[in-house]
C-alpha cells in the first residue's frame, strides 16, 4: 500500500468531519494518524478555515466548514481527473 500524501489525508479528515463532528481521537484512529501529526493537520486546516471546532463540557469537536466542503469538492474533482488518466 502506497503512502498517502498530505492532500489525501486532508481529504480523509474533511470527509470524516463533514457529516458530524469528530474528536481528535476519532481523527487519529479513523485516519490512521499519530496524535502529533493529527494536531498539526487540525491546526493547519483550522487556520485555513477549512475546519472549525466547538467545545462542550471540555470535549473538543471538529467540523468541516462550508469552505472546507468546497475544498473537499475540488479535491474530489482532482482525484477523479487523475483516475481518468490512469
Amino acid at each position: 500500500m502506497a503512502r498517502r500524501n498530505e492532500i489525501e489525508i486532508m481529504r480523509e479528515v474533511l470527509s470524516l468531519a463533514k457529516s458530524a463532528g469528530v474528536t481528535k481521537t476519532q481523527i487519529v484512529y479513523r485516519c490512521n494518524l499519530n496524535f502529533a501529526y493529527a494536531q498539526k493537520l487540525i491546526d493547519k486546516l483550522a487556520s485555513d478555515r477549512l475546519l472549525s471546532q466547538s467545545e462542550d463540557s471540555g470535549k473538543r469537536t471538529y467540523f468541516t466548514t462550508s469552505k472546507g466542503i468546497d475544498f473537499l469538492y475540488e479535491i474530489d474533482r482532482m482525484f477523479a481527473i487523475r483516475q481518468e488518466r490512469h
